[in-house]
């Protein structure tokens, strides 16, 4: 993503910007005039923020900008994403960043063909958590949210964040833009800069964009469609393809620690049409896990559908192309696809039972530390630290008591 337009020294304030474990976005701000001065030796910070909702102990890690992701951010300031290094100057393991850079290097997947675009979802709410329109898919819609749309797709493009399209979603006040990046990283980074720039925009006109997974009761979840865009035609003829998506599929269980990392993931996951609960490809249905679809003449495009828009990209990403790789070195088969909903077909009339996805963040967990040969492809520390995280997320769930609870069970007996 590189969009380097202009120095450091062309904003009053620069804003440096990195993203912790669970995919939020942290900052820092440095005076535009010691913009050079940061890329050359660093700016210090607590590295225990990026290690995400389950803090440990300080530690003093080192934020380098990587200029060219600099963007202006409006009233004389700029952005520019970081990468986190340790006072001795190595790329600081628990950075996601680093994470998907490290599996570009090590992965023969994102070659030179490879291409990456995303779909994101989200949801534009009022303060009082009611959606802004009572719009559906495709909507010609008219009113505050389709402005705050079209004014979020401008700043996009002026940016030169690749933008395809932006639309109405299929729930009332559920917006959708369609991201490009031509290598991995690239897309990651426009897909983080595109979660703040919206949320931003939403802040100031006194909305509320959420990236929640299924925000609201009865309607449906939002989420950050990854395709991989590689050559081939059909996976009749195309082996690459066929071991790709076998590999994600193989996955399948493990990828959800990536894709769907928090509770309420759970409540997208297994909930509608289009979002999906077995480990199965289709072509045509928007019910299966991973699409597969004819990109342009000699491409095609593999379309993971199990993350939503509340994961870190960086990681999805990253996990991703792991599947894949391990997809192509054990020569995975690829099962019939199934263009029907399980649900809708019935686990007897399947010739294989598709694995079903984990139904909980506790399960996903489980399948991640089991699956060897899925985080051998990471680095140790990130992967302990990032169970342990998503772990403390389902304890200190455990224990709450949620509204539906006292309205089923409050005086019932």
């Amino acid at each position: 993503m590189s969009q380097n337009l202009g120095g450091g020294g062309d904003f009053a304030w620069v804003k440096l910007v990195f993203t912790d474990l669970s995919g939020t976005a942290r900052a820092v701000q440095i005076p535009g005039a010691t913009f050079d001065q940061a890329i050359s030796e660093g700016v210090r910070v607590d590295g225990s923020a990026l290690e995400g909702r389950n803090r440990l102990i300080e530690t003093d890690l080192v934020l380098k900008p990587d200029p060219t992701t600099l963007l202006p951010s409006g009233q004389g300031s700029g952005r520019v994403i970081c990468d986190l290094f340790d006072e001795e100057g190595s790329p600081w393991p628990l950075d996601p960043r680093h994470a998907l850079r490290q599996m570009v290097a090590t992965t023969s997947i994102a070659s030179g063909d490879w291409e990456g675009a995303a779909e994101l979802e989200w949801y534009l709410l009022r303060p009082d958590f009611t959606p802004v329109d009572g719009e559906g898919y495709f909507s010609y819609a008219r009113g505050e949210g389709e402005r705050l749309l079209a004014k979020t797709a401008e700043q996009l493009l002026s940016l030169n964040v690749p933008l395809s399209a932006a639309h109405h979603e299929a729930g009332p006040g559920q917006y959708e833009v369609n991201l490009t990046g031509s290598t991995p990283l690239a897309l990651a980074d426009t897909l983080m800069n595109a979660r703040t720039i919206i949320a931003d925009l939403a802040y100031a006109e006194g909305l509320i964009a959420t990236f929640m997974a299924r925000p609201l009761n009865e309607l449906p979840g939002s989420g950050m469609h990854i395709h991989q865009v590689v050559p081939g035609e059909d996976p009749t003829d195309a082996m690459r393809v066929e071991q790709i998506i076998g590999g994600v599929l193989q996955h399948a269980s493990a990828l959800c620690a990536f894709g769907a990392p928090t509770i309420n993931s759970y409540r997208r996951l297994h909930r509608g049409a289009e979002a999906p609960s077995h480990a199965t490809w289709a072509q045509a249905s928007r019910s299966a896990l991973v699409r597969l679809s004819r990109k342009s003449e000699g491409f095609v495009s593999i379309e993971y559908r199990g993350s939503d828009s509340s994961a870190n990209p960086y990681l999805v990403i990253a996990a991703l192309l792991a599947a894949a790789e391990t997809g192509v070195i054990g020569q995975a088969k690829l099962p019939a696809p199934l263009e029907e909903s399980v649900e809708g077909v019935g686990l007897a009339q399947v010739e294989t039972a598709p694995t079903q996805l984990p139904r909980s963040l506790e399960q996903a967990i489980r399948e991640l530390v089991a699956d060897d040969q899925l985080i051998d492809c990471f680095d140790d520390r990130l992967i302990n630290r990032y169970s342990e995280d998503l772990m403390a997320e389902v304890e200190a769930s455990q224990g709450y008591v949620s509204d539906w609870e006292q309205q089923r069970y409050l005086g019932s007996r």
